[in-house]
This record gives C-alpha cells, structure tokens and sequence, in this order.
C-alpha cells in the first residue's frame, strides 16, 4: 500500500536550506552601533579615532577603519547633528571597552 505524502518534500528542502544558512559563517561588515549626536564633527571624530585606535578619517561621509580589530566607523553630517555608524566583521558585538569609548566620545569626552 502506498501512502501519499505530499508534505514532506517541502520541509526537507526548507531543513536542507536552514542548515546550510546556520552552517554558513557571518563574514563581512555588520552595523552593530547607531547614533546621533550634536557634537561636531571635528571634535567627535578625533576622539573616536584616538580611543578605538581607527585610521584617518576619508571622504563624505567620513570613514575610518582599525583592520586588526575588524572595525569601520562612519560619521556622516545630518543637519545640526552627526550620524555615526560602527560596523564590525562578522557583526561580532563591541567589547566593554569599545563601547565605553563610544559612549565617552558620544558624551563629549
């Protein structure tokens, strides 16, 4: 006796497809961090590249980036205030020091 099951088919090809999505690794740059701020530009940026250890800033918006750590901050002009973006490799959370950093530099630090 044959027993039809037409259900099946569909959730082997869904499980085939959500192992080989968990099985795949994250690489490339991931927002992690964003934030606004009224502080300029010129003093936030030299703050964030001295406490995150970043290169010089580049173009508009302005970009800089520690390759060693996997780290890229964009800091953009929105108005009256910065926009401010960190992405990381992977999107691997900031550490606790990273993240102090950010937060001083966003208080004026």
């Amino acid at each position: 006796m044959k027993t039809r099951v037409k259900w099946i088919w569909p959730v082997i090809a869904l499980s085939a497809m959500t192992a080989v999505a968990l099985l795949t690794p994250r690489t490339g740059l991931r927002q992690v961090v964003r934030a606004d701020s009224a502080l300029p530009a010129a003093r936030l940026g030299p703050c964030l590249a001295a406490r995150l250890g970043l290169g010089p800033w580049k173009g508009n918006p302005q970009v800089a980036g520690n390759k060693g750590a996997g780290l890229r901050a964009e800091l953009a002009d929105k108005g009256a205030s910065r926009h401010l973006s960190l992405l990381t490799e992977g999107g691997r959370p900031l550490s606790s020091g990273e993240s102090e950093a950010v937060q001083a530099c966003l208080r004026g630090g």
